[in-house]
């Protein structure tokens, strides 16, 4: 009894009898087809959960490539605040330097830091 699915052959249900001279009936043969239905059945759902699955871990990969990249980038932008913070103590420093030398500086602060 062929295995189909939709129009495609999924395999074969092959039965035997160990009875030599006992035929197959009609009501055999319906009941074969019921089993060959539900292995198609059972057949597409196995193939459609491991197309799921592969589908599945790609996506795992990507959140964690991107997860990596976000990481990477926060890193980034946290050494930058810090780097930002530290700029801003030397300005602050050296703006006291110029005024304690009896100068005005002449540039605006570009981070409008007041003293």
């Amino acid at each position: 009894m062929p295995i189909f699915w939709q129009t495609q052959i999924r395999g074969v249900l092959h039965i035997m009898r160990d009875v030599e001279d006992l035929k197959f009936n009609q009501e055999d043969f319906e009941l074969l087809k019921i089993l060959a239905n539900h292995a198609a059945i059972a057949i597409e759902n196995a193939r459609l959960m491991q197309q799921i699955q592969v589908h599945a871990d790609k996506l795992e990969d990507r959140v964690h490539e991107r997860t990596q990249e976000l990481r990477t980038i926060v890193n980034a932008m946290a050494g930058r605040e810090v780097r930002m913070a530290e700029l801003k103590v030397v300005i602050k420093q050296l703006r006291r330097q110029i005024k304690s030398l009896g100068m005005v500086p002449i540039a605006d602060d570009p981070l409008n830091l007041e003293l």
